[in-house]
């Protein structure tokens, strides 16, 4: 709330800076004050004195905080409304004289039709090819309750990271590492070698992500022994593509990588 006497006392030159820079809180203190100042005036001439009558005018007004609070409430409403009715008139303007540009140049609506589509669609490629790889769920039986951790930028874990990780974890049932890759494929010790892509995984890998298997079984860290290959497990599409389904895989020792590893199983 303003004070009476101290604004007499405030300096008139004060009031001009207004005329360089809007101040619409001190415009709404001088209307406030003005009123204020008629009232005064009023009832000086109705002989009251001036303390009174600064005292029944402050009564008038009432609550000039609040008043003065719902005036700037106002004042935003109607300063957005406006705003926001400017920004759709620019808009409507802009499409009109769009529309009349391409009016005028059926070439060039042609070609930017035709960007626009192609744009489209490969942001759509994009789009598929990352749901494919990072967004889509992990396979597996239990695949909506699990999630791929990164370090950052979607870098690898290290080994030690993710076994530290698996040590301390309070609130994951299993904690499993993947490391995809390609190697060298051989049917046989001594047949000819062709690329495939591989996965290193951690122990209880499959126990975590729960996958069917066509035929065979998972493998785990229990199932290792010192003397014996290494075990793999097969994707059913290689097995399709490479072994034409032939359920004797199992058992049978590939090697990859120049290692020898025995097949186990095959996932569905």
């Amino acid at each position: 709330m303003f004070n009476h006497d101290d604004e007499r006392r405030q300096p008139a030159w004060r009031r001009y800076r207004r005329l360089l820079r809007a101040d619409h809180s001190a415009d709404l203190d001088d209307e406030l004050r003005d009123h204020f100042e008629s009232i005064v005036d009023e009832l000086t001439a109705r002989g009251y004195s001036a303390p009174d009558a600064q005292a029944e005018a402050r009564r008038r007004l009432g609550n000039l905080t609040h008043i003065r609070s719902r005036v700037n409430q106002m004042d935003r409403s109607d300063y957005v409304r406006r705003a926001r009715a400017a920004a759709f008139d620019a808009f409507a303007a802009d499409v009109r004289f769009a529309i009349r540009q391409l009016r005028r140049s059926p070439a060039f609506t042609i070609v930017a039709a035709v960007s626009i589509a192609l744009g489209v669609a490969a942001n759509t490629a994009i789009f598929s090819v990352v749901n494919a790889i990072l967004l889509r769920p992990i396979p597996g039986a239990r695949g909506a309750g699990i999630v791929r951790m990164y370090r950052n930028h979607h870098s690898p874990l290290d080994w030690r990271d993710l076994a530290w990780f698996r040590d301390h974890a309070q609130s994951l049932q299993y904690l499993v590492g993947e490391r995809s890759g390609s190697a060298a494929f051989r049917a046989t010790p001594g047949a000819d070698a062709e690329r495939i892509r591989t996965s290193f995984v951690t122990q209880r890998y499959f126990a975590a992500l729960d996958p069917r298997f066509a035929i065979g079984r998972p493998f785990d860290v229990g199932d290792r022994d010192a003397s014996s290959a290494s075990q793999v497990v097969l994707s059913n599409a290689f097995w399709q593509r490479r072994f034409a389904g032939d359920s004797a895989i199992v058992g049978r020792v590939v090697v990859i990588a120049d290692h020898p590893m025995k097949v186990v199983g095959v996932t569905r």
